[in-house]
């Protein structure tokens, strides 16, 4: 019943693209910042979850094809969690490259560290004098 859902196989991990590793600033790349791919193999993996649960706990218990269905269902779930795991990290970190995140970009820049690894940092925002204040209220 539910394996034909497994025609989607580790989707994320064939179709979803990570940023290069170091791009240089002002560098154009092309990857993923959709989490479709994440998402719909997170949805197998919970239909995998479901489905062999029911194998291993129905009424068919002592049928002599549940240990190898119960181990096929389990395969298949380990594949579509990992999946969505490594699509879900390509994601972000495409989205830090970007500087897409979901915070909005007049409040955080993104720098490098010493490590050369992406960091989000708060732009401080401007004070107004006294002056200007009264003037704005």
């Amino acid at each position: 019943m539910w394996m034909w859902l497994g025609l989607g196989n580790g989707c994320s991990v064939l179709f979803v693209r990570a940023p290069p590793v170091r791009p240089m600033l002002g560098e154009e790349f092309s990857c993923t910042t959709s989490n479709f791919w994440p998402i719909w193999d997170t949805v197998l993996a919970v239909s995998d979850f479901i489905g062999t649960g029911d194998i291993a706990l129905g009424p068919d218990r002592r049928s002599p094809s549940r240990d190898a269905l119960v181990g096929l269902g389990l395969s298949y779930l380990a594949l579509h969690s990992i999946s969505a795991g490594v699509g879900y990290s390509r994601v972000n970190q495409c989205r830090l490259a970007k500087g897409i995140s979901e915070r909005t970009e007049e409040t955080e820049k993104i720098q490098m560290d010493a490590d050369g690894n992406a960091v989000l940092v708060p732009i401080p925002r401007p004070v107004l004098s006294t002056s200007a204040a009264r003037a704005v209220v």
